[in-house]
Parts: C-alpha cells; sequence; structure tokens
C-alpha cells in the first residue's frame, strides 16, 4: 500500500532503511531521519542534535532493536572531504551519542554514496573509507580498528563482501 508522506517542499533521496518489529527509520539525502512506531502508517522527523543538518548528510543507518542503532554521517557531501561521524543511540533514535573513529578528520570519509560498503554481521560492523581503509566494530560501534591494505594505492573501498559467516 502506498502512502504519501509530508515532506515540506523539499525533495529527498532516502538512503537507508531499518525495522525493528513495528519500529522503524528511513535516512535521506539531504541529511532527514525519520521515525515510526506503528509500522509506516505514521512517521515523525528525529534530529541529531549535534548535526548541522545544511553541510552533513546521514549515509547509513542501521538498528539492532526498538533502542540501540547507528547511523554515518559525512560532511559537505559534494565539496571537499569533510570529517566522517558515527552517532549511536540507546532509545530509538531520541537521543544520539558521538562514537570516535580511528581515522583523521578532513582526511579520509565515509564513501560518500548510500548503501555502500556497510556490512552488520551481528554486533560487528564493517566499513570502508575514500582513502582505501577499513573499519570494523565488534561491539555495535562502540569501539573501532581500522585496516589500511599495504601496498596498495589510497582508492575508495566501494563495497564489502563476505562468502559465508566465516570469510
Amino acid at each position: 500500500k502506498q502512502r504519501e508522506l509530508a515532506m515540506e517542499d523539499k525533495s529527498y533521496t532516502f538512503t537507508s532503511i531499518a525495522f525493528a518489529g513495528n519500529e522503524g527509520w528511513v535516512t535521506g539525502l539531504p541529511s532527514l531521519m525519520l521515525h515510526t512506531s506503528d509500522g509506516g502508517e505514521s512517521w515523525d522527523t528525529l534530529s541529531l542534535p549535534q548535526m548541522d543538518l545544511s553541510t552533513e548528510y546521514i549515509l547509513e543507518s542501521h538498528f539492532y532493536d526498538q533502542d540501540t542503532g547507528i547511523v554515518f554521517v559525512s560532511g559537505n557531501f559534494t565539496g571537499p572531504i569533510e570529517e566522517a561521524r558515527a552517532y549511536r543511540t540507546f532509545d530509538g533514535g531520541q537521543s544520539w551519542m558521538l562514537t570516535e573513529l580511528p581515522i583523521e578528520p578532513f582526511e579520509d570519509t565515509f564513501k560518500s554514496a548510500p548503501n555502500y560498503g556497510y556490512v552488520y554481521r551481528g554486533d560487528t560492523i564493517w566499513t570502508g573509507t575514500t582513502q582505501g581503509r577499513i573499519l570494523r566494530s565488534v561491539n555495535r560501534g562502540a569501539d573501532w580498528e581500522v585496516f589500511q591494505p599495504v601496498g596498495a594505492p589510497p582508492n575508495p573501498v566501494e563495497s564489502i563482501a563476505f562468502q559465508d559467516h566465516l570469510r
């Protein structure tokens, strides 16, 4: 069933959708985060108070359950590289906490396209950066480690895939 969403006079591109039961979240460009608690019958706009929505963009979101989730944010979507950030929530998106990432600000950011290079397996997250680094968290984004391919030029990580749960 198709539903109309009142989105003011702006045009958005949805970048990710996540559901845990009837709780759901949609992110979009320019920066937008919507939440539903009734399976999509109605939607409310959420915000990340620390974000400047005119220059920062929500690229990806993932929710583990109705309370716990993470969003990946990159600044200045169409211009020079800005700082990459990740925010975590423990109350369904009502409040957000910045998590520290092991990359240099203004040198490296997430691939500036939605749905590129994010893999979630249980509590583990893998993502790539524009400088060829691979980040991994084994605890839902609380702590991160970085892998730098040896001898490879710093090309953006376009995608990450695994053959099975071991490889």
